[in-house]
């Protein structure tokens, strides 16, 4: 017990000393003098003698109750908070049997002691609101408790945990790398440094090895997150000469020789003189999540946020919106692949005691939504956090000390309860390239829209190796354009619904420079079968074209239709040309000259793939645009 904890009991208990007798007032004078001197052995020791020759003397039950609250020993300090009531004279104390009982399970009895204490008490507003809120917590646990979720976590074993602490799990969105802290103590030396591991063909985890590079010091790195791709690491550093307060968010890069560099502060915008830890980068890389509290051990720990600007700098961090954040505190968020859950820790929601998982999803207008609590016996009486996700959207990984563990806090895994489990993801990776050079392209725009909501999901600039990583929900069709200054815009759709993250997809992209004879298949405009009107969808692909003919106000385009040889040659050629027509029609009616487009339609003339096969045929079906000056 901490000397702060210890100077919280002595101010709180009352001293109500009638009736006892001098050798009882000395005892009680000298155990709280023990107290303040750290001895606690010795002042819980006078206490129990007291309350054996005086049990009478509720000042010493009460004193006895507190120590034994703070260690934690729940179901004694409630026989000691008893024999206080028992006197008669501490009705208060009701307050302090509802706390205790709930954080030992006992929910009937908590809810009793606290509607006892709100009916018999005119409790301070903090005392009321805090009753209020046990009492909520009590009701929804002992229904919860009745509708119990298959839970039976597996331990990593030995290549992952061992005697001392393995946290803080992170994982990419591969699934294939996991990277958590891990805590040793020699002799009085206390170090935490980061470790990883990757999945074996047979889907066990192979021996940890210690991150390379500059980013584990003789200092303590802990709390980390790695972002999507497996190529950066955020993560808390304390007591640096650099940082800003007792703890700060720090980045790392992993280099192409797989060695992380030189841990960056991320600056004030982030950080303060307040404690940042437990940060969570998000799928896209532009949102950073973290905890901000007065220190470690605050009651008040809010999950704040910060957004990626395009010049590489953060936005000043604040609160999330929405419903996720109470008074009390809300710790360890982890953001699913999707970008749309938010798993968190919190004992500010109703919950079964302690710190619990719960999971919030994003609205429409950007908030987050009411925490659902994960359920038992996920969440029990005792202290749950660190709860990350696989991209299968089940798999979900934790630490706790569990009695058949290693030693100490161990890795461990389980399967997540079907209402809780975030959308199977999938993830795209693969360059850009010159159509002609071959050279990769760097800075090169993405833009991923969802075809079924018409949403865009994704946005990004390729790296300056030409490569691009997205993360996406599996069992849907996309639609994805690739723009770059002098280059013709390129096309393309595809879909995931057969894809998950164990069968990435794989592109390479070719763009076609801006001159004539350039070349580009429109993917993203769509007809309906054996028609010539354009779809909806076909509208974002359309104004693509129109906004590059803006912007190049002497280039002249031709659009051709094809189709696949099924039909006629006859009507083949005059179903291309009527779809042709439709985009130049399109383009013309936002403004374009008619002049500087043509319509031409080749039906099936000039296939691309065979005719033989529905996916060859698909091809087939398409527009192109040329640029012919």
């Amino acid at each position: 017990m901490n000397r702060l904890a210890i100077l919280f009991i002595l101010v709180s208990v009352s001293f109500t000393a009638c009736g006892q007798s001098k050798k009882t007032l000395k005892n009680y004078t000298k155990a709280r003098e023990h107290l303040r001197e750290d001895r606690v052995e010795k002042a819980f020791n006078l206490l129990e003698k007291i309350n054996d020759k005086d049990p009478m003397f509720p000042d010493a039950w009460i004193l006895r109750g507190d120590i034994l609250q703070k260690n934690e020993r729940y179901e004694e300090a409630i026989k000691a908070y008893k024999g206080a009531l028992r006197t008669g004279k501490a009705n208060y104390l009701l307050f302090n049997l509802g706390q205790v009982s709930f954080l030992n399970g006992d929910y009937v009895e908590a809810k009793d002691y606290m509607e006892r204490y709100l009916n018999l008490n005119r409790a301070a507003d903090r005392a009321r609101e805090m009753a209020i809120r046990i009492i909520e917590s009590s009701i929804f646990a002992q229904e919860a408790v009745k509708k119990p979720f298959p839970f039976d976590p597996i331990n990593l074993g030995e290549n992952i945990n061992d005697a001392g602490h393995q946290y803080f799990p992170s994982i990419s969105a591969d699934g294939t790398t996991l990277i958590f802290t891990e805590r040793q103590v020699t002799g009085e030396r206390l170090d935490e440094d980061f470790f990883q591991s990757t999945l074996g063909d047979d889907r066990n985890w192979k021996p940890k090895e210690r991150l390379q590079g500059r980013l584990n010091t003789q200092l303590n790195e802990g709390a980390q997150t790695l972002s999507a791709d497996g190529n950066m690491l955020y993560f808390a550093g304390c007591s640096r000469p650099e940082g800003y307060g007792s703890c700060d968010i720090y980045q790392s890069v992993k280099g192409p020789d797989g060695s992380w560099s030189k841990p960056r502060n991320l600056g004030p915008q982030i950080n303060t003189e307040a404690w940042e830890s437990m940060p969570c980068i998000s799928p896209d890389g532009k949102t950073l999540y973290f905890v901000r509290g007065k220190d470690m051990r605050s009651s008040l720990m809010t999950i704040m946020y910060s957004e990626l600007q395009g010049d590489g700098t953060w936005t000043k961090a604040q609160p999330i919106p929405g419903k996720v954040n109470t008074e009390y505190r809300e710790t360890t968020p982890f953001i699913y692949f999707d970008n749309s859950k938010l798993y968190f820790a919190s004992d500010g929601h109703p919950g079964f005691g302690d710190l619990d998982f719960f999971v919030s999803e994003r609205q429409s207008d950007g908030t987050w939504g009411k925490p659902k609590n994960l359920g038992f016996p996920i969440n029990t009486k005792n202290e749950e956090s660190s709860l990350v996700l696989s991209p299968d959207g089940k798999t979900g990984y934790f630490a706790s000390d569990r009695e058949e563990g290693f030693g100490g806090l161990d890795l461990y895994k389980f399967e997540l309860p079907e209402p809780h489990r975030g959308a199977p993801v999938a993830y795209v990776q693969g360059q850009v390239r010159d159509a002609k050079t071959k050279k990769l392209v760097s800075n090169a725009v993405l833009e991923v829209i969802d075809l079924q909501s018409k949403d865009t999901v994704w946005t990004l600039t390729t790296s300056g190796n030409g490569s691009f990583f997205i993360i996406l929900p599996g069992h849907r069709n996309y639609a994805m354009s690739v723009d770059r200054v002098s280059y013709l815009f390129h096309s393309e759709n595809f879909s995931l619904s057969a894809e998950g993250a164990d069968a990435p997809k794989e592109m390479v992209v070719y763009l076609q420079k801006l001159e004539q004879g350039g070349k580009v298949v429109l993917r993203n405009i769509f007809f309906a079968y054996d028609d010539y009107k354009l779809e909806e969808n076909s509208f974002t692909e359309l104004a693509r074209v129109v906004h590059l003919l803006e912007k190049n106000p002497e280039l002249r385009i031709e659009i051709t239709g094809h189709t696949d040889n099924q039909g006629s040659d006859g009507y083949n050629e005059k179903l291309s040309a009527n779809r042709a027509q439709s985009v130049r029609n399109f383009l013309v009616e936002k403004g374009i000259s008619p002049g500087r487009v043509t319509a031409v339609g080749k039906g099936a003339s000039e296939p691309m793939a065979t005719n033989k096969t529905e996916e060859g045929r698909a091809q087939n079906r398409r527009i192109e645009m040329t640029i012919i000056q």
